[in-house]
């Protein structure tokens, strides 16, 4: 009895898969759809360099367009500086700042006190809901001023950002 049982559920999902659905509904009573406006596709880059020696990085990116609202899908983010760093991406809220921590993976063979610098990178899938009107911002956060005194090179960042645009409702 115990062979027989798979060969049981497989006639039973076979004659299952058989049986026609049938929708009853009127043209008084049509079936409901949600129509979606099409997205507009949005992409941003900017390339940031500092002097060597300016400090803290922080910078406008961009503002949202008026009656719309940005999904933020995507951010790739390639940087070089001295000592050791982490990006946040940061946005108004309703009474507050919203903020996303951008995690960098330090290429390997570096060291993060060379006077060069080092390269940092990160590639993130997200979904950021962002306000029409709203400024995006790029802060770099760290424990030591940035750049790093004596530090021979500038700070150097690229941001991409990728998503769509949709109606605000």
């Amino acid at each position: 009895m115990k062979h027989l049982l798979p060969f049981f559920f497989l006639a039973l999902s076979l004659s299952a898969a058989d049986t026609p659905v049938v929708v009853n509904n009127t043209v008084k009573n049509a079936v409901p759809v949600l129509v979606q406006a099409p997205h507009e596709p949005f992409s941003f880059y900017k390339k940031i360099i500092n002097p060597a020696g300016t400090g803290l990085i922080e910078y406008d990116l961009f503002a949202v367009p008026a009656g719309k609202r940005l999904v933020i899908e995507t951010i790739s983010v390639n940087s070089r500086a001295t000592g050791l760093f982490d990006l946040r991406l940061t946005y108004p809220g309703i009474g507050f700042t919203n903020m996303y921590v951008l995690p960098l993976t330090m290429w390997p063979l570096q060291s993060p006190l060379a006077s060069e610098g080092v390269v940092l990178s990160g590639l993130h899938n997200v979904r950021l809901y962002i306000s029409a009107n709203q400024a995006v911002r790029l802060r770099m956060v760290s424990g030591p001023t940035l750049p790093a005194p004596g530090q021979n090179t500038p700070t150097f960042l690229e941001i991409c950002v990728s998503g769509h645009l949709v109606d605000e409702v």
